[in-house]
Parts: structure tokens; C-alpha cells; sequence
């Protein structure tokens, strides 16, 4: 388990640096738009994993125009199921907020942008290294919020199935027979009491 666990590691990192390394010659709408875009697809996976092992149903979940279809949902869902904090919700929510200025405006748009700068400033994964330019702010409080994930990832496990209830011919019975020692200290007549008894 512990080796299989370091090379899951190994390549989470190994494609941390490769994605870190491919947002540097974007633009900075290529860069808002590639980073969103990359924690939507780590979200995901994320919940993939966690949901129970049913491909289908997580389809019906997680697909476009589903419950679950949006970056928005699956940042919310996320933090309801306990997997990302309520910090790291409010960061992805921030990265989200900067994705959709760069993605619904058509004008030219940078990080240094009146309103982008301002929620890049708001953003804090990015305390390790607080000094920098918004862009530069964006991309260490990205690889932060990706670094949250991925070691969540490494814990998360397929949730079991819960099995049907089914009632069996014996706990029919022993459901009669408490159903007649109760009638009968309360005395209560044959036709109630046939109306308490389960149906076969």
C-alpha cells in the first residue's frame, strides 16, 4: 500500500510540474482558462473516486447539463462530501470567478486588469510566497489548490453500495408473532388484527 501510494505521488507530481510548466508560454486568458479548466478535470476525478463504483450513475452526475456538470457544483459538492475545505472552496470559487472574466468577455484582458487583479489579490494559497504580480499570485494559488486535491486523492476510496432491505419469510414471521402478543394485551379485535398483519 505505502508503494503504491509514492507512485501515485510521484505522478501527481510529475504532472503538477508538467501543467506548471505549460501555463507559462499562455497568454494570460490561456492561462486563466488552461487552470480552471485543469482543476474542473481534478475536481472530477476527485469525485469519481469517492462516489460508489458505478460508472453510469457517476455519468449521470458529473456529465455536461448534469447536477454535477458545472466547475460550481463540483467545487460546492466537493466541500459538502467533506473532501476539500471550506478555504479551499472559497479559492476555487475565486479561480472560477477569474476564469469566467477571461472566458464571457471578448475585449482584451490581462491579470493586471481592473477586477481581475483585485480577486487574483484575494486570492491566499499563495502565502508561501505572498509577493508577485496577480498572475504570478494566480498560478502559486492554483498549484496550491491542486496540491489540496491531489492529497485528498491519495485517501479517497469508492464508497460501498448499500444493500436492498429485503424482508424474509422469517421476519414475517417474527413480526406476526410480536404483532399477537401485543393485540393480545391490548385486546384487540380479530379484524385490527388483520389489518396489522403483513401482506404476503
Amino acid at each position: 500500500m505505502a508503494t503504491t501510494k509514492k507512485r501515485v505521488l510521484g505522478r501527481n507530481l510529475d504532472r503538477a510540474f508538467r501543467f506548471r510548466h505549460s501555463l507559462s508560454p499562455e497568454t494570460d486568458r490561456g492561462c486563466a482558462l488552461m487552470a480552471a479548466a485543469h482543476l474542473d478535470d481534478r475536481l472530477l476525478t476527485l469525485l469519481r473516486g469517492y462516489f460508489t463504483n458505478d460508472a453510469q450513475l457517476s455519468n449521470e452526475l458529473l456529465d455536461q447539463s448534469r447536477p454535477l456538470g458545472s466547475f460550481s457544483a463540483r467545487i460546492d459538492m466537493a466541500c459538502a462530501l467533506g473532501l476539500i475545505s471550506a478555504g479551499t472552496r472559497k479559492e476555487l470559487h475565486i479561480v472560477r470567478k477569474i476564469r469566467n472574466e477571461f472566458g464571457h468577455k471578448s475585449e482584451p484582458l490581462l491579470f493586471t486588469s481592473p477586477g481581475i487583479s483585485d480577486r487574483c489579490r484575494a486570492l491566499r494559497l499563495h502565502n508561501f510566497a505572498p509577493h508577485g504580480s496577480p498572475r504570478q499570485i494566480f498560478t502559486r494559488s492554483v498549484m496550491g489548490i491542486l496540491a489540496a486535491i491531489d492529497a485528498v486523492q491519495l485517501q479517497v476510496r469508492h464508497r460501498r453500495v448499500s444493500k436492498d432491505w429485503v424482508i424474509t419469510e422469517k421476519m414475517r414471521r417474527d413480526f406476526s408473532a410480536r404483532w399477537q402478543r401485543i393485540a393480545d394485551a391490548l385486546g384487540v379485535s380479530q379484524a385490527l388484527r388483520k389489518r396489522g398483519q403483513p401482506q404476503a
